[in-house]
């Protein structure tokens, strides 16, 4: 059937309490609804990774948490990682991430370490700029990975620790795969949550905290030192530049973020406002310091989800990653929603659309936009797209309410184009709206 799915899930408008299941993060996950499982371009981690799930297998959420359960493998190709000698082939973690759906700020900001230190919207670890290592192993000048490490990356900018795969700065194509072509067109997505409970969004968001005037690209408050020499460490010399030590910067507040690489605004997740980490860019689009999170977090962190300790004593090896070790309790509700979840979103190819809990037996009609999220009203209810709006042929899902499709994306259509969706169930004259998104065209 040839219709175009549109992905980046769950943008909430208007002034709103949110209950537990409407919580941004219970909803904001790319749960995988059609039993996608990894792939890479290297037949040795392709073995391995193509027989796991990928993404975050299901949410659950009770009146203090939402628990996520997860293999810590994207759906978005991974691997080689051979630039740096990294032989690692990532495995399945068997991730259940916990996060307080009413974070709170710190009253002493808590330092973190190595490991993971949140995690991003497919289930996948997010760590800050350590690498684990430090010069002559002395714990004082501590190696930044995104120097020492970057050269095995991969294109979605991840890599492993031993079989542990793991993000260090936004993930571009996550980022795409939620919709944010970082042009500054529309608000960047929530992307992921650290351990505190606070989001993670890409790097543009309101011009200013109260949600008004217009959208620009958030700016980091760390600049370089100006540095000549280092006392107990290496020369300032072409081996070791400025910027390949967590130590080179320093916070100078000159940005828009504070010393935690945040602060408390508006988004459209959040109309009532909240605190904010922002993956920081420069303005070429290139990563930098802190990347992610600050060298702490704002709120108080959920340190049972593992990782984000100390680093080693001098001249140790760095400690295992570990993570995501949560037990859901009991009484914990799953969430399961009418949703989309699209992959393979690129130019001249078949991407594939698995609908989710829709009403059993029911049609399904998709529909999407170009120009953004709307809101415009419609005999359905409120819909999250903008005009002009394409609607496609009705399906009908299966007993469970779940369909899989095959979609062709024209080779005339231009890729880092961001593509806004929503789908309506109809049966017996009754309707529901799924949860909105939007995704990037690559």
């Amino acid at each position: 059937m040839p219709f175009l799915c549109i992905f980046s899930l769950s943008i909430i408008s208007g002034d709103l309490l949110y209950g537990q299941s409407e919580h941004p993060a219970v909803q904001n996950w790319r749960r995988n609804l059609d039993g996608t499982t990894g792939s890479s371009p290297a037949a040795n981690i392709d073995a391995a990774v193509s027989q796991i799930e990928a993404d975050v297998q299901a949410t659950w959420y009770d009146n203090d948490n939402a628990y996520v359960e997860a293999t810590g493998i994207p759906s978005h190709p991974i691997g080689p990682f051979t630039g740096d000698g990294n032989p690692g082939v990532p495995d399945n973690q068997e991730h259940v991430w916990r996060i307080p759906l009413d974070p709170q700020p710190a009253t002493n900001p808590i330092e973190h370490g190595l490991g993971p230190i949140g995690f991003f919207a497919n289930g996948v670890a997010m760590f800050n700029a350590l690498d684990g290592r430090s010069y002559n192993n002395q714990g004082i000048w501590n190696r930044n990975a995104m120097y020492w490490e970057a050269l095995g990356f991969d294109t979605g900018m991840g890599h492993p620790a031993m079989d542990f795969y793991h993000y260090h700065q936004r993930p571009d194509l996550l980022a795409g795969q939620r919709g944010d072509n970082e042009t500054g067109r529309f608000h960047s997505p929530l992307i992921g949550f650290g351990f505190d409970g606070y989001p993670v969004y890409g790097s543009f968001g309101f011009s200013n905290a109260n949600g008004t005037g217009g959208i620009r690209r958030m700016d980091s408050g760390y600049q370089l030192r100006n540095l000549t020499s280092r006392q107990n460490g290496p020369p300032v010399n072409a081996q070791y530049p400025l910027g390949c030590f967590v130590e080179d910067f320093e916070y100078v507040g000159t940005g828009d973020l504070d010393e935690h690489n945040g602060r408390f605004c508006k988004t459209p997740e959040y109309p009532q406002g909240t605190y904010v980490y922002f993956s920081t860019t420069d303005a070429s689009g290139e990563t930098v310091y802190p990347y992610l999170i600050g060298p702490s977090w704002y709120g108080v962190p959920d340190l049972d989800n593992g990782g984000g300790g100390p680093p080693p004593p001098p001249g140790g090896p760095p400690p295992p990653p570990g993570g995501g070790g949560i037990d859901i309790p009991p009484g914990a509700t799953q969430y399961q929603p009418f949703e989309l979840y699209c992959n393979n979103t690129i130019v001249g190819e078949d991407a594939t659309v698995a609908v989710g809990a829709a009403e059993s037996f029911s049609m399904v009609t998709v529909a999407y936009s170009l120009k953004g999220d709307g809101p415009i009203n419609t005999p359905y209810g409120q819909v999250s797209l903008s005009f002009p709006v394409t609607v496609f042929p009705s399906f009908q899902v299966d007993t469970d309410g779940f369909a899989s499709l095959l979609v062709t994306i024209p080779s005339s259509i231009p890729s880092d184009l961001t593509v806004f969706y929503q789908a309506v169930s109809l049966k017996n004259g009754t309707s529901a709206l799924s949860i909105p998104g939007r995704f990037t065209i690559l």
